[in-house]
């Protein structure tokens, strides 16, 4: 019976310690479950996190792949415009030098025409003027002559009991144009005489 009553006894705080053990247990047991609770939604929360990023970021790949297609078209556009404006720009360099090659020849070729014209028109006018002088000059010495031929005639009508004295006055009172007229005629009779 003492051996019964100890083994009670011992049987007792077996089953008090398991009792201990197992509320232990299911309190870690619920302690864990909550912890795994809450790392699986966690793990979910990160899952739905990590799948939008990867969304984003193939939707940022994708965008990444249009924008250097785009990138690699304008730059051929943009090559392909460089290309047709340095074409143009020497085709014009090109166009606006002849244009002003054949515009400078013309202007030379005016020029050279204007002056040969002018020297022409020069040459004619001294020309003319040279004839014009030479006759004006001879019609000048004609009517001097004329006037001089008339005031002698007259003065000789008049002045026939004259003295030597006053022809020496009549001659002084000669103007300078009727002395070289009548120097010339003197000189012309003198040359003509043999």
């Amino acid at each position: 019976a003492e051996t019964i009553c100890e083994l009670e006894k011992e049987n007792y705080k077996l089953k008090h310690a398991l009792a201990n053990i197992e509320n232990k247990i299911a309190h870690e047991k619920e302690k864990y479950l909550k912890l795994a609770e809450y790392e699986a939604e966690t793990i979910c929360n990160l899952e739905k996190e990590n799948y939008k990023l990867t969304d984003s970021l193939n939707t940022a790949e994708n965008n990444l792949q249009e924008e250097k297609k785009k990138y690699k078209f304008l730059q051929k556009e943009r090559e392909l415009f460089d290309t047709k404006l340095h074409e143009a720009i020497s085709e014009v360099k090109n166009n606006a030098l002849e244009e002003a090659q054949s515009l400078l020849a013309e202007t030379r070729n005016n020029v050279l025409n204007l002056e040969n014209e002018n020297a022409n028109l020069r040459a004619q006018d001294h020309l003319q003027l040279v004839a014009a002088a030479e006759s004006d000059y001879d019609l000048l010495i004609k009517a001097e002559l004329n006037n001089l031929t008339e005031s002698r005639r007259h003065s000789q009508a008049n002045t026939d009991n004259v003295n030597e004295d006053e022809d020496e006055v009549f001659v002084n009172t000669l103007t300078p144009l009727e002395l070289d007229m009548n120097n010339r005629e003197n000189s012309g009779l003198e040359a003509g005489t043999p």
